[in-house]
């Protein structure tokens, strides 16, 4: 179950990486489609990142899922082929946003919803992470 926690710690990473691409507007060549903040949220949005990574820096999740135990991993499905599926569904809905199909910018912040809820249960900044995830909903064209 190891293995699972670095799997799980890999995708909370990325995620973080490019929701912090998405709210400082950086160039990237991050491996998921960015969707960038509304312009004219852009500076409330950086302040408010700038002040999510002071209080919840990388570091804090790694410490966090490497005390998962085996009945969370059980319970919330995040071992073994529950885990690879739920992690197949964001590869797809990655692939989808680099081919820029119509939808995929929602597709993908659902699938993101689906595994970031397993996890986030006592996750530090889970609430705060999902929040501004959930924000870049504006960004998107419809």
């Amino acid at each position: 179950m190891n293995n699972d926690k670095g799997l799980i710690l890999e995708f909370v990473h990325d995620l973080y990486d490019w929701v912090e691409i998405s709210f400082l507007h950086k160039r990237s060549d991050h491996k998921w489609p960015v969707i960038y903040v509304r312009q004219e949220l852009w500076e409330d949005a950086v302040a408010a990142w700038l002040q999510f990574r002071e209080n919840f820096p990388k570091k804090t999740f790694k410490r966090s899922i490497s005390h998962f135990g085996k009945k969370r991993l059980i319970a919330h499905g995040l071992y073994g082929a529950q885990l690879k599926y739920k992690l197949s569904t964001v590869k797809v809905a990655v692939t989808e946003g680099k081919s820029r199909r119509q939808g995929w910018e929602r597709k993908l912040l659902d699938i993101l919803d689906n595994l970031l809820e397993s996890i986030g249960d006592g996750l530090p900044g889970y609430g705060a992470l999902k929040e501004l995830k959930d924000s870049l909903l504006l960004g998107i064209d419809e």
